[in-house]
């Protein structure tokens, strides 16, 4: 998924908005004073969370969150988030690989951390995107995965981040 979704960042004007069929359950997120919607696979569990909702494969070899934040509420999600890792026993190494880009008006930051779990290499990344809306809403994406879990739903994975659209 790194390397998808590194490409899909990039390539991100071609892609955002695309749903891909197979989709079970479109989940709407209230962004600012607009909507963002994310279609989810229909092999995934999906849960609401206090920002907006989890995904996660039926084996939890891949975790998605996908949450609403502004600017002024980033550094305490990323608090919790990194609590959230320490108390799994995630640890990171080094700064995250930072790339930016914009598509159909979107910012994005994409986010590639290095890091283990259990002594092993594990995938933490992260997706800003601000669509520029009113109210100031913007979305993140946050995805644990474990290496053979990120090729083996690179597909579906991809498929969740290119099917958010935003409307105002």
């Amino acid at each position: 998924m790194l390397r998808a979704i590194t490409a899909i960042f990039v390539t991100a004007s071609m892609l955002l908005g695309a749903a891909l069929p197979g989709a079970a359950e479109t989940v709407e997120l209230r962004v600012g004073k607009g909507r963002a919607s994310v279609d989810v696979p229909d092999s995934w569990r999906t849960s609401r969370i206090k920002r907006g909702a989890q995904f996660a494969t039926r084996d939890d070899e891949v975790i998605v969150w996908v949450e609403v934040y502004t600017e002024d509420t980033l550094d305490t999600i990323l608090a919790e988030h990194k609590s959230y890792y320490a108390d799994h026993n995630v640890i990171f190494t080094g700064k995250p690989k930072t790339q930016h880009a914009k598509s159909n008006e979107v910012a994005w930051t994409l986010l590639d951390y290095t890091a283990t779990f259990k002594g092993k290499p594990t995938i933490v990344q992260y997706i800003l995107m601000d669509p520029n809306l009113p109210g100031g809403g913007k979305l993140m994406f946050s995805t644990w995965a474990s290496p053979e879990g990120d090729r083996k739903y690179e597909k579906e994975s991809n498929s969740i981040v290119n099917s958010v659209s935003f409307t105002r």
